[in-house]
């Protein structure tokens, strides 16, 4: 779609250069001139790799807490907390 000369946002999971994995969200413009022509495009990455592991932590607690016909209590490790 960028090569299209199309806006674009979305994100995209790729490896750093020690090897681990990165989640960045992109969002790109096309810059046009007074006659609507294509000149470039501007674009801006941002690191979101700590909210997909959030997200991901998140969606498998949920899934473990629907499986479980027990009661779960989440604490620290000394004791404190409240039932999830």
């Amino acid at each position: 779609r960028i090569a299209d000369g199309e806006d674009f946002a979305g994100e995209w999971q790729g490896r750093r250069k020690d090897g681990s994995l990165v989640w960045v969200e992109l969002r790109t413009t096309v810059m046009r001139d007074g006659a609507g022509e294509a000149l470039g495009f501007i674009g801006v990455a941002h690191d979101v790799t700590a909210r997909k592991r959030a997200e991901a932590e998140r969606d498998r607690m949920t899934t473990v807490l629907a499986q479980t016909g027990d009661a779960v209590t989440v604490t620290d490790p000394d004791g404190n907390g409240e039932p999830a």
